[in-house]
Parts: structure tokens; C-alpha cells; sequence
């Protein structure tokens, strides 16, 4: 949890190993470069996350159970807050990395096309050079993408395929970010 003082900024006594969330797309722009890196893309961030066999959650295809990820909806949920980082090792994905669905959903580099990929790059999609989201209901935005689903939201967010979008001024206690770097640097 972030904590705002009149100094700025500050990580809220307790949660120094949880995610960062309620940070806007542009702070984890600006963080990732200043260590050197960038938010992932949208197809770097699920190949992380689901590997090369198609699996639907970073574990496997078994159902999610709060052994591997937390995650539940408000009265149902496995904590009902973020836990520190790596608090799920048999929710780990094929690379290794952790926490790639739940816990905190996390910001990629894409904007949001809703049919982006019916017609996008078979290798390396960088997302639509513009986002926009309409769900015919009166919510129409320019929008991004987060993944993963948070500690407060069902199976269905936390597959390894789900995309949602955001508004691209967009803050949450539900979402945050992490870093990603070329593995040829």
C-alpha cells in the first residue's frame, strides 16, 4: 500500500513485500525506466504467465484454489488484501515467475483494441498504436490493458488469457505493475 504524506509519497508500515498498486500507468512507466526497464507488453506479460502449452493459469488447468493464487470475490475472497510478493510458490508459472495471476493486477505497455488480435503480428504483437474501449452500456474510454486479475476478483480475471481495460488515467487498490527487460540486455 502506498501512503500519501505531505513529503509524497510512501509504502505504508506493514506492506514493504506487497505489490505497488494504486499507481497510474504512467508512475510504472516512469519507475520501469528508471531501473533501466519497461512495462512488458501484453503478449510478453501472458507468455510469462502461461508458457508455451496454452495452460489457463500460471500453475496448470486445475482450478484456482487460494494454495495457488489469491484471489475471490469481496466475502469469498482468500485473504481479502494483497499478500507480500512470492506468497504463492505452487502458483509459480513455466518461467518462474510469480504472482502472475491475482494478488494485484498489473498494467502492460498496450493500449487496449478490443479485436487487436484477430488480425494483429503472429510474433512479438506490440498492441494497437491506439485504445479505445465501448461496451454499448454508456462506458466508452481510451483505454489500456491490465492483467491478472486481483485479490478481489473471480477465476475468470485471473486466467492467463483475460485482458481488461482501463482508463488511461485509471488509479486502483487493484492494480499496480512490474518491471520487464530484453533478455538479450
Amino acid at each position: 500500500r502506498i501512503l500519501m504524506t505531505h513529503l509524497g509519497f510512501g509504502v505504508m508500515e506493514g506492506y514493504e513485500q506487497h505489490p505497488v498498486n494504486e499507481v497510474f500507468k504512467w508512475s510504472g512507466d516512469a519507475y520501469c525506466e528508471h531501473q533501466g526497464q519497461n512495462l512488458p507488453t501484453e503478449a510478453a506479460w501472458e507468455k510469462a504467465a502461461r508458457g508455451e502449452d496454452g495452460r489457463t493459469f500460471p500453475w496448470g488447468n486445475s482450478d484456482p484454489t487460494c494454495e495457488f493464487t489469491n484471489f475471490g470475490f469481496i466475502g469469498e475472497q482468500c485473504v481479502g488484501d494483497t499478500m507480500p510478493v512470492g506468497s504463492y510458490p505452487a502458483g509459480v508459472s513455466p518461467y518462474g515467475v510469480h504472482d502472475m495471476a491475482g494478488n494485484i493486477a498489473e498494467w502492460v505497455s498496450d493500449w487496449f483494441g478490443m479485436d487487436y488480435y484477430a488480425d494483429s503480428p503472429t510474433v512479438d504483437p506490440s498492441g494497437p498504436e491506439t485504445g479505445w474501449f465501448d461496451d454499448g452500456q454508456g462506458n466508452a474510454f481510451e483505454a489500456r490493458v491490465v492483467r491478472s486479475g486481483n485479490h478481489a476478483t473471480g477465476r475468470g480475471d485471473i486466467q492467463t488469457h483475460y485482458r481488461q481495460p482501463e482508463p488511461t488515467g485509471a488509479s486502483s487498490n487493484g492494480i499496480g505493475f512490474r518491471c520487464a527487460r530484453s533478455l538479450d540486455d
